[in-house]
């Protein structure tokens, strides 16, 4: 196998594990963004629910911030189920996604140019130029 066709194969392998992976990884986004969605809609009912089934104020603002408060847990395990499976990304597929760290040649410093100093004659000559 010559060079040409090692690297065709070497990015073909890797192509088709990138596709199948970004296509796992729609799938199950996709299943859980419907789980979300559905958390949602309970606990908008649940709050559009909630001054029907309480029977005074104190009730319903303890209701209430039960309510929020097992609703934010809620959205948390959804966030860690997210956080987890980025964790869980094949270390092929990083090296792929990861920056190559190219590393700078130092520059040889540059000279500052050498300033020239006027001479009798220039400065004379503008003298009389300023005269005229």
């Amino acid at each position: 196998m010559n060079r040409l066709e090692e690297i065709q194969s070497r990015i073909s392998d890797q192509g088709k594990s990138v596709f199948g992976y970004t296509v796992d990884w729609i799938e199950w986004s996709a299943k859980k963004n419907l789980e979300i969605a559905e958390d949602f809609a309970d606990f908008t009912v649940s709050q559009l629910r909630l001054p029907v089934e309480v029977s005074g104020f104190a009730d319903f603002r303890h209701s209430m911030r039960d309510s929020y408060g097992e609703f934010g847990d809620v959205l948390k395990h959804h966030s860690e189920d997210y956080v987890s499976r980025l964790k869980d990304v094949p270390e092929d597929l990083r090296e792929i996604f990861q920056p190559k760290k190219v590393t700078k040649k130092a520059a040889p410093a540059k000279k500052a140019p050498a300033r020239k100093k006027a001479t009798k004659a220039k400065a004379s000559k503008s003298k009389a130029k300023k005269a005229a």
